[in-house]
């Protein structure tokens, strides 16, 4: 829960400096573990600004856009 948390508040701070972002969270099903979920941020071009550039090969963002009922996830 520290990355949403950490996430969050890093919008709140670039928003006061009126730099827009946008909030991810994506999942990543892992063998045996269940579901481990990450939320990151990025600019508005979609370069990572606090996580490495490679997690959105780890992790499967939910796009809120796609949802009917329970969601569906983006490819």
């Amino acid at each position: 829960m520290n990355c949403l948390r950490r996430t969050l508040a890093e919008k709140c701070l670039l928003e006061r400096r009126g730099i827009a972002s946008r909030v991810h969270i994506g999942v990543n099903s892992r063998r045996g573990d269940g579901l481990a979920a990450h939320a990151w941020l990025s600019d508005t071009r979609g370069a990572v600004l606090n996580d490495s550039a490679d997690v959105t090969r780890r992790y499967r963002e939910l796009v809120p856009d796609n949802w009917e009922g329970a969601g569906v996830f983006d490819s």
